[in-house]
């Protein structure tokens, strides 16, 4: 059976490559007459090879919802998910409609998020904005690696923890439960501890220097 699944969807690749080359073919290389019944025939058998596998019951797709969420959750990298389409669990969410379903229904695949320089290309505040709504109400983990080259770094941090008016990120940050960054300025330091109350854990690396934020500050409350 499985060799037979097999069998058909590489017909239907080649099906529908063939289809598609003789729509953009301009070489007259096919038959002017023979071309629309050549053409007929691939979409019929097309259409019987995608009812076969629509009717294919697969195991996978049955077992409940719960188990699904389980095995999708030890499919995320250990140090963060990040913003990759390639990746869980992002992926998850593009093999099915189900899968889809149960990827974005599920706050605790969304409550880590790592993004670095590599990753900015991917990197949008919409796609930080859904990420995080994803992530509900769960505590949140927040890794910014950006090593290396600042402009990428800048051109994001103000939508995430810049000022005080960012409305991408405030939403979250009763949320937020750790956090580790580079780059930081000693008054952006500051800010996120001050907005941040469930901050269990957070880490700053390089932080640069800047006139003291708040010069008659001697603590910081609890």
């Amino acid at each position: 059976m499985k060799r037979e699944n097999v069998r058909l969807r590489l017909r239907l690749v080649d099906i529908e490559s063939q289809l598609l080359q003789m729509e953009t073919d301009t070489t007259r290389r096919f038959s002017t007459r023979l071309k629309p019944e050549r053409q007929r025939r691939l979409r019929q058998e097309k259409i019987s090879i995608q009812e076969s596998l629509d009717r294919i019951i697969y195991p996978i797709l049955h077992i409940p919802v719960e188990i699904t969420s389980e095995i999708f959750l030890h499919c995320l990298p250990v140090d963060g998910a990040r913003p990759d389409a390639r990746l869980a669990p992002m992926l998850l969410g593009r093999v099915c409609r189900l899968w889809r379903h149960v990827a974005y229904t599920d706050p605790r695949l969304w409550a880590a998020l790592r993004i670095s320089s590599w990753d900015w290309d991917r990197v949008n505040p919409t796609l930080v904005q859904d990420w995080f709504h994803r992530a509900g109400c769960v505590p949140l983990s927040l890794n910014l690696a950006f090593r290396g080259g600042h402009c990428a770094f800048f051109g994001l941090k103000p939508y995430l923890c810049d000022c005080p008016s960012s409305s991408l990120f405030n939403d979250y940050w009763d949320h937020l439960t750790s956090f580790r960054s580079y780059n930081f300025t000693p008054a952006e330091c500051f800010d996120l501890l001050l907005r941040a109350p469930r901050l269990i854990q957070c880490e700053f690396f390089s932080i640069r220097d800047s006139t003291p934020p708040y010069p008659h500050h001697t603590r910081l409350p609890c």
